[in-house]
Parts: C-alpha cells; sequence; structure tokens
C-alpha cells in the first residue's frame, strides 16, 4: 500500500476542479458530468503511475460496479462495490442500471470523495 498511498497523494496536489458545465433543466442547476470529473482526475492520476478501472458484474437483480485504482508497482486500491437494481429484467433494464451505476460517475466520484480527492459527489442530474 505504500507505492499507491504516495502516487495518491502525488495525484491530488495536481487535481483539477470537477467543472460544473452541464444543465439539468429540472432543477436549473449546473453539475459536473463524468467527462467533468473523470477529466479532473485522470491525467493527475495516469502521471502519477495510477489506472483507473472500473470492474463490472451482473446478477439476477442488477450492476454491479467497482472502482479499482491500480499502481504500477502492482498494488491496488478496491474501492467498495456499488449496486444498481435494474428497473426491468431485459436488456434495456440492466443497461439502465449501468449507466446509473456508474460505468462512471456515480461510482468513480464516491472513490474519489471517501479517499479525500474530490470536493463534490453529485447525482447524475445534479443534486446530491
Amino acid at each position: 500500500m505504500k507505492n499507491i498511498a504516495t502516487a495518491l497523494v502525488q495525484a491530488q496536489k495536481a487535481f483539477g476542479p470537477a467543472l460544473k458545465s452541464s444543465t439539468n433543466p429540472h432543477f436549473r442547476s449546473k453539475y459536473a458530468d463524468l467527462g467533468a470529473c473523470v477529466d479532473a482526475v485522470m491525467s493527475s492520476l495516469n502521471s502519477a503511475g495510477i489506472a483507473l478501472i472500473q470492474r463490472t458484474s451482473e446478477d439476477a437483480t442488477g450492476v454491479t460496479v467497482e472502482t479499482v485504482f491500480i499502481h504500477e508497482s502492482g498494488e491496488m486500491l478496491e474501492c467498495g462495490k456499488l449496486h444498481v437494481p435494474a428497473s426491468k429484467q431485459d436488456p434495456q433494464g440492466y443497461g439502465s442500471a449501468r449507466v446509473s451505476a456508474g460505468v462512471g460517475r456515480r461510482a468513480l466520484s464516491p472513490s474519489i470523495a471517501s479517499r479525500g480527492l474530490c470536493l463534490s459527489v453529485l447525482g447524475q442530474n445534479g443534486t446530491r
């Protein structure tokens, strides 16, 4: 854990802000979409020798996503799993659950935030 911990500190120092460039017309608010969240951290993580992957799996009730940081030394930091139930037991229901789980921001932001690496965790629609 020593190598990845040191690299995460190095990366965190170089993180930019997740810019709130998307608009939620229903709530009349701005929010940082998946692209903005990834843009804010990916270059710094990679420069520090860290790759970010998201493992996905499906079960009878929905989709599970796990965000994993992998350091070039081989050390890994697994950030826990996020399960989102499928609204329907068909490809569209599972596809919606996968998008909602985040192969993206809902799985990424808490992983970053729980490591003290991001200041804001918002839902896909820009609400808390």
